[in-house]
This record gives structure tokens, sequence and C-alpha cells, in this order.
């Protein structure tokens, strides 16, 4: 099921494989354009309305902390859901990905005491704003880190989210919102629904009340291409401008604008 607004959403299922033996593991709820805009609901309605805003910085490095521990009380189980459900061997979650995820969350609940130094010949300042409303994708291969990578720092810079994972390795990010809820984090702040790009994967990058779109170019080519075309749609259609985080990885990627002289 999906977990919208720290609640278990139950739908239509897609079933999760563990690859090594081909046998079904688990059947979870797959996200359909009535979820996606509940989710995205709920993450702006805590941002504009919500707890979140309102808890100190240092307060919500606090609750992140308390949120890896559980993380680290069950990394038994988290490690076993990751390596069924994705097919790697179990040292390599266990030795590597957890205790990456583990670090990376506290790692970003430092935000808060961030300082840049300076001599007194300059005036430094930093200005640390918010996005709002963030919709983030991860793809099959290293749920763990990915979504440590982009649901960390977005939580302790104030942010509120909406996660898909994918429809292949679904459990860890299911399971991690479950701990999300035991944590005591505010409604509304993480939610994460599970499916396919088609269907949840375009209604997020087109939903009026996302300000942000983050994905791995390894969701799929295919899938690249459609969500920054349904954000170039969008913009031309509602003037509304997305920020958008693609990690390309290593494929000499190019990106090309209208503008380019692309025979020159």
């Amino acid at each position: 099921m999906a977990y919208i607004d720290r609640r278990p959403v139950p739908g239509k299922t897609i079933s999760a494989y563990n690859p090594r033996i081909g046998e079904v593991l688990a059947h979870v709820a797959e996200g359909d354009v009535e979820d996606v805009n509940s989710a995205v609901v709920a993450a702006r309605k805590t941002f504009d309305e919500g707890p979140w805003q309102k808890i100190s910085a240092y307060e919500r490095s606090l609750l992140m902390l308390q949120f890896t521990d559980l993380i680290d009380k069950h990394r038994d189980e988290l490690t076993t859901l990751e390596s069924w459900n994705s097919g790697k061997p179990y040292d390599q979650s266990a030795k590597s990905e957890l205790p990456s995820f583990t670090c990376l969350f506290r790692w970003a609940n430092k935000i808060h005491e961030l300082t840049i130094p300076a001599n007194s010949n300059h005036y430094v300042q930093t200005l640390h704003e918010f996005i709002s409303v963030a919709r983030q994708i991860i793809p099959w291969n290293f749920p763990h880190i990915m979504l440590a990578w982009e649901v960390g720092l977005a939580l302790a810079c104030d942010n509120t989210i909406v996660l898909k994972s994918t429809e292949q390795t679904p459990l860890t990010a299911l399971h991690v919102a479950k701990l999300f809820q035991e944590a005591s984090l505010p409604p509304g702040v993480l939610n994460v629904v599970s499916g396919y790009g088609p269907s949840d994967g375009a209604a997020l990058a087109n939903h009026m009340d996302v300000d942000k779109v983050f994905y791995e170019i390894l969701v799929s080519c295919q899938l690249s291409r459609e969500i920054e075309s349904l954000l170039h749609d969008k913009l031309y259609s509602t003037l509304k401008l997305n920020q958008l985080n693609m990690s390309l990885y290593y494929n000499a990627n190019v990106l090309a604008f209208c503008i380019a002289r692309l025979r020159e």
C-alpha cells in the first residue's frame, strides 16, 4: 500500500518479485492519478499550514536523528528486503547501503549548524530557501541510497516530499515510510506512492502544486523524455516554471535548447 499523509492507503495492486528465483514477495498498492493528487495535496497542506514550517531547524534535526535511529534498529529487515527485492547480495546492503543511508541522514541534519568562514575583509551571507513541495523518483538499483540522497537533505531544508518508488523494487521505500510514521514526524511531510511512470509518474510531473522534480536518469530514458516534455508543456500552458534536477551519470548527456545551432 502507499503511504499518504502518514497513513497507509490501499488500492489496486502490483506484484513485487524476488528476481533471483522469480517468486512474488508481496503485493503493493499501485498508485494512480487520485493517489498522486492526494499525496501532493497532503504535502502542500503540510507545507503551507502544518507544523513542519513551525518546527525550528534544531528540532527538525532531532526528529531526523530519531528517524535514523529507527532505521538502525530495523537494519536487518531493511537489508533483507533490499536483498530479496533487488536480487543483490545481502552483504552489499548490510555493509555498504544501509550504513550510507544512516550516514547521509545524520550528515543532512547538520545543515542547521552550517556557517561559512570568512576573514575580516569580506561580508559573507548564506541564504537557505526551501523549495516547498518536491517530487522525487528513485530507480530500482539502489533504493536505500537514492532515497537517503533525495529525502534527507530535502527534509533538513524544510521541504515536504512526494516520493515515487519504482514498480520493480518498492518494498524498501514503503518500509521506510512506515518507520517514518513511527518516528512521529508530522503527517504529510513524506508521502510515498508506488506505480508506473505513465500513470503516477506523469501525473506528478504535471501537477500544478509540485515545485521541484528530481529523478535519476536510470529510471529510463523514455520516462526522462516524458517528464521533460510534460514540464515544457506545463511551462507554456500555465507559465509555471518547475525546478528540475537530473542525475545524468556517465552517459555523455547533452542538454539542447531551442536556440541551439545543432548543425554547428
